[in-house]
């Protein structure tokens, strides 16, 4: 299954479980159409009773799916720090690593298997 495709059928769960829970009927596939997004609590509560694992599942697919045209806002703190360490690289006092390596030692030291 593609990442957008994961994506997507967590958000139509979230949605649909919501709509059910806020209508009072048992859960049902209703078209897009139909469907009333939750609020950003409401996702978040639910996010955070997942297992730790599936957590950080969601937390990877959900970085991962912020458009590269979309970067966060970042404030003068951040940006201060970014730039800190940008020349910390530059002036090789740091030694850099790569994500790939970041992120396997992660998932290893939390028992998170890849699903990519």
């Amino acid at each position: 299954m593609f990442l957008w495709q994961r994506a997507f059928a967590l958000v139509q769960c979230f949605v649909t479980q919501s709509h059910s829970l806020r209508s009072g009927r048992r859960r049902q596939n209703l078209p897009l159409g139909d469907l009333i997004m939750p609020e950003y609590h409401d996702v978040l509560g639910d996010a955070t009773r997942l297992p730790i694992s599936d957590q950080l599942r969601l937390i990877d697919d959900l970085a991962s799916s912020v458009p590269d045209d979309q970067p966060p806002h970042l404030s003068a703190e951040w940006l201060a720090e970014i730039q800190r360490r940008s020349d910390a690289i530059d002036d090789g006092s740091v030694q850099t690593e790569s994500w790939s390596a970041i992120r396997e030692r992660l998932f290893a030291k939390h028992g998170v298997r890849d699903v990519g």
